[in-house]
């Protein structure tokens, strides 16, 4: 596997540079995303809310409502020849 470095008694060896960066950044990440992720959903759940009741009312509107009032414009006409 890997090779052994002997050190000198009372040296050490420290990790630095973007390896050092690496762990204090996913350290802060374990604790920032958690809390981030609970709060956004608190936020965003009433905008879902908002685009699903959209969804379904632009969706009735377009199956249901809109081919009636078509239907009925299309009876005065035919009825007036």
């Amino acid at each position: 596997m890997g090779a052994a470095v002997k050190l000198p008694e009372g040296s050490w060896i420290t990790w630095g540079g973007q390896f050092e960066n690496l762990i204090a950044a996913r350290t802060r990440l374990t604790v920032v995303v958690p809390l981030a992720t609970s709060m956004g959903a608190e936020v965003q759940r009433p905008l879902a809310t908002v685009v699903i009741g959209g969804i379904i009312s632009s969706t009735l509107l377009t199956l249901v409502v809109l081919p009636a009032i078509y239907g009925w414009f299309d009876r005065e006409k035919i009825a007036s020849v």
